[in-house]
């Protein structure tokens, strides 16, 4: 019993360590008092991912600091917990991927490894600009939330 909590463990540690979801901040430490206009109910019932089931996109938009990336982190975590494949970026991040396969022809490749997995969390998509302004004009944008 004690070696299979321990290979627990260190499966939910390695899933949480190749999805990238360190630091983890998991739902119940939402404070959903700072950020009222989210209907509580609503988001716990998102954690029982059956959206992922009915492979459903979820997008979070709004301003900085007010919580998606937390929540994100905290449905990726509780992915993992339940033995699914989970991966987290930056948009910037993925495009750069994306982009680099690309020129080395190992694009469809890279598309596969982003699809693999259970859940994709592509986060901070409203900074593209940034990434934009670095790489050229060509590059995707998306407009702020």
């Amino acid at each position: 019993m004690v070696e299979a909590t321990l290979r627990e463990g260190r499966r939910v540690g390695v899933g949480l360590r190749t999805a990238r979801l360190t630091p983890i901040k998991p739902l119940e430490s939402f404070d959903f008092s700072f950020q009222p206009s989210l209907h509580g109910h609503r988001i716990m019932a998102l954690a029982q991912q059956e959206f992922i089931n009915r492979a459903e996109v979820l997008h979070f938009l709004g301003p900085p600091g007010t919580g998606k990336s937390h929540l994100a982190t905290a449905w990726g975590a509780a992915a993992v917990k339940t033995g699914r494949s989970v991966y987290r970026c930056t948009l910037a991040g993925l495009i750069d991927a994306l982009a680099q396969a690309e020129r080395e022809g190992r694009l469809p490749e890279k598309i596969r490894f982003y699809a693999r997995a259970s859940l994709l969390v592509v986060d901070e998509i409203g900074y593209p600009a940034t990434h934009a302004a670095r790489v050229g004009p060509t590059a995707p944008r998306t407009a702020r939330a």
